[in-house]
């Protein structure tokens, strides 16, 4: 009888041994899957909106440069004769609209700047001469960062091109360019992922007109990331030292208990950098999990 109850009990033991074990893998099986579901829908998020980025820097790029090819016809078409200031500022107001730009204006060889919008100074020639940058077709051009203002949704950057008589350098030919209209260029926002791009001191050139994005518009970048919190050795320190280097990379924060992940990446323009966002709820909905989940049914 003891003999009896003694393997009824070993067996008892044994059983529940076999189950807790089987629990266990069980536990680490559905971990791993769902810790690979979760990464795979990173990687695949990830690649994704690194291609948009692609195209939206693209985007710029060809949109900037086409304003400079603008700022070249109307040089070709007018014979801009910097010596009667009054007579030219009178003609490029009647075509400042060419291009999107809101004013142009002129800057004699000495560093004299004038506009159509009244606006008289002297400025460091070298400023824009040794920032010239060379478009597609092989023509000069500069591009400023965001001009200061204290017009929200007003602000502007600055698109120059030098002019030249005789290969012998005389001025240049600038128009401002409002900022927002870069931003509708690359609306590329929809649903759950958004794109944002500053300028090398941190202004926005572009917010996001998505509902998820943070941004606020009395907050430069830096301001508003001081506000995050970040994971994986991430902090607003290491960020801006990438993005003054000129490097890409990709980090994770939250804020107000919501998770975003963001890749940064360098324009080519100054130090403009653009961030391209998507939120950690995007990447764990049904209809993803489902299709990762056949995927890695297999791999268990």
């Amino acid at each position: 009888m003891k003999s009896f109850k003694l393997k009824k009990n070993t067996v008892y033991v044994l059983a529940v041994f076999i189950i807790f074990i089987s629990l266990i893998i069980v536990t680490k099986s559905y971990y791993r899957i769902q810790n690979k579901i979760y990464n795979q829908m990173l990687t695949n998020y990830t690649e994704q909106i690194e291609e948009q980025t692609s195209q939206i820097i693209n985007t710029i790029h060809l949109e900037l440069e086409y304003s400079a090819l603008v700022l070249g016809s109307i040089s070709e078409a007018k014979n801009l004769d910097l010596e009667n200031k009054e007579k030219l500022l009178e003609e490029l107001k009647n075509i400042k609209h060419r291009g999107y730009f809101t004013s142009l204006g002129m800057m004699d060889k000495d560093g004299n700047v004038f506009d159509t919008k009244g606006n008289y100074q002297k400025i460091d020639k070298k400023l824009f001469l040794d920032n010239l940058r060379i478009s597609k077709t092989g023509s000069k051009y500069y591009v400023s960062d965001v001009l200061p203002t204290k017009k929200n949704n007003k602000e502007e950057i600055l698109v120059a091109i030098p002019l030249y008589e005789k290969e012998n350098y005389k001025g240049l030919l600038f128009g401002y360019y409002p900022i927002l209209k870069i931003a509708k260029e690359i609306d590329y926002s929809k649903g759950q992922q958004y794109f944002q791009i500053t300028d090398t001191n941190g202004r926005y050139i572009s917010r996001s007109f998505s509902k998820n994005s943070f941004a606020r518009d009395e907050l430069t970048l830096w301001e508003e990331m001081a506000r995050y919190k970040f994971f994986n050795g991430n902090s607003v320190e290491t960020i801006k030292k990438n993005v003054e280097e000129g490097k890409k990379g990709v980090f994770y924060f939250e804020f107000q208990n919501k998770g975003r992940y963001v890749v940064y990446e360098p324009l080519g323009i100054n130090k403009w950098h653009i961030f391209s966002t998507f939120t950690k709820k995007v990447l764990m909905t049904k209809q993803n999990i489902f299709k990762i989940y056949r995927k890695s049914y297999y791999f268990i």
